[in-house]
């Protein structure tokens, strides 16, 4: 398998879930000798920042032209065995070539909702398209369900960092990470702020939402936008919210918990096989505000050694579930059908 030239191929803008993920298993595939290439399909006014720290790992990168055109050139040039999408433009395109130059198509289905307009069109397109790939993965169940043909399940991974900066006497933000957009429910977390004025609520990212959550938030609510490396903030952040609407299996959780923090989440998408309560977060429905307060309150009532068991537990359950080492020999495997 090392012998085979693996591309991963996305359309990105910015930093994101997918590009974590792309990141994670970039990484771990180099560092196990496969020959692997991250593919941009378009670069968007400046280099990507999952560019730079790919460079910086000595992982190859590819940047396309935006165009059918300028990926078959890229094709003649590379010839890749097998392409592994991410996302709706990446899989179409990838789908529509590959006959043509004798490569092998996995596909990665990471979205947990629709979008809205052309996102819309663009992702019945990549589903409709999904039974030409040669093998289908969805980051959860609920994605998986959505799709018209056979799709194993694999769950998003993260690198146990090997040291976290954290004090069990410090309960620390309750943080937000994710984009601003309806489906993360960041509404229902600056409700939440409001009700609890003494704690220190931090957004981190950015999204179509950012101007209305801004003008209703209370002052006990900080915005921290885009940030493109979050490394850097996890020891600040005692508890993560995650109020989505809709999820496939978000890396932030995998992060936070990785980094020993408890995770607060509604039962959507893969959170409700992640999360487990009082052992490394608490699952609650969405719409029930009260329950969500009241388990803040809980949160901020334990005491240090309690914290301290559930971090240890968190990181626990990453290093066993969702580490490369437990995740990256199914991806090896799949890789390993395909290209016969």
């Amino acid at each position: 398998m090392c012998g085979k030239a693996i591309w991963l191929m996305l359309d990105s803008r910015s930093n994101g879930g997918i590009e974590s993920h792309v990141c994670e298993l970039a990484t771990a595939l180099h560092q196990r000798g496969h020959q692997v290439s991250v593919v941009f399909w378009k670069r968007y006014h400046k280099a990507h920042p999952l560019e730079v720290t790919l460079q910086e790992r000595e992982i190859n990168c590819v940047v396309l032209k935006g165009s059918i055109h300028s990926y078959m050139k890229a094709l003649q040039t590379h010839q890749p065995d097998i392409v592994h999408t991410h996302g709706y433009k990446a899989g179409i395109a990838a789908r529509l070539c590959a006959k043509f130059y004798h490569y092998a198509v996995v596909s990665s289905f990471h979205a947990g909702e629709p979008g809205q307009g052309k996102v819309r069109i663009y992702d019945w397109l990549d589903r409709a398209s999904a039974s030409f790939s040669d093998h289908r993965i969805a980051v959860s169940q609920g994605v998986a369900e959505r799709l018209p043909a056979a799709t194993e399940v694999i769950q998003n991974f993260v690198t146990l960092p090997n040291d976290i900066e954290r004090t069990q006497d410090y309960l620390g933000e309750v943080a937000f990470v994710g984009r601003l957009s309806h489906e993360k429910a960041p509404d229902r977390f600056i409700a939440l702020a409001m009700v609890h004025p003494e704690l220190k609520f931090v957004v981190y990212g950015d999204g179509p939402m950012a101007d209305q959550l801004r003008q209703s938030a209370p002052s006990n609510v900080y915005f921290k936008g885009m940030v493109e490396d979050m490394s850097r903030h996890w020891k600040h952040i005692g508890l993560l919210c995650m109020p989505s609407r809709f999820e496939g299996l978000p890396l932030a959780a995998l992060e936070a918990l990785s980094h020993g923090i408890p995770v607060l989440a509604a039962p959507v998408g893969g959170l409700k096989s992640l999360i487990c309560d009082d052992v490394n977060g608490w699952l609650v429905d969405g719409t029930d505000q009260e329950r969500w307060h009241s388990h803040i309150d809980h949160w901020t009532s334990i005491s240090a050694g309690q914290r301290s068991a559930m971090s240890l537990r968190s990181r626990l359950l990453i290093a066993k579930h969702y580490s490369p080492d437990a995740i990256l020999p199914k991806f090896e495997s799949i890789y390993g059908q395909v290209a016969g």
